[in-house]
């Protein structure tokens, strides 16, 4: 049996995270979003807005929204109109931009 990173088999891999990360998973769409919602938190990311809206209207997944990182897991890399720059679903490469690699840029 496959698990998460992170989390033990057999265990309760929800209740096993802190309850604002629990309610990521739980509120995730589809199990891609939530198994990278536990890698993510395995990884030590900072906790990520889920359901954010850019200010051009672009719908993401997952956010951080003063790094201006933004998940789309069906998504394509790249930066967008708006300046943010978009992930797909690879957590140790949205790990590297969000935990110091990427500086803010100015709103």
């Amino acid at each position: 049996m496959l698990t998460p990173l992170g989390v033990a088999e057999g265990s309760s891999s929800v209740a096993a995270l802190p309850l604002d990360w629990q309610d990521l998973v739980e509120n995730s769409v589809g199990d891609a979003e939530a198994l990278l919602v536990r890698r993510l938190h395995a990884l030590g990311v900072p906790l990520p807005c889920q359901g954010f809206e850019t200010s051009d209207g672009t719908p993401l997944t997952l956010a951080w929204p003063d790094a201006r990182v933004g998940v789309l897991i069906d998504g394509d890399d790249g930066e967008d109109e708006d300046g943010w720059l978009m992930l797909t679903g690879d957590a140790d490469e949205i790990a590297r931009h969000v935990t110091g690699a990427v500086v803010p840029r100015p709103a």
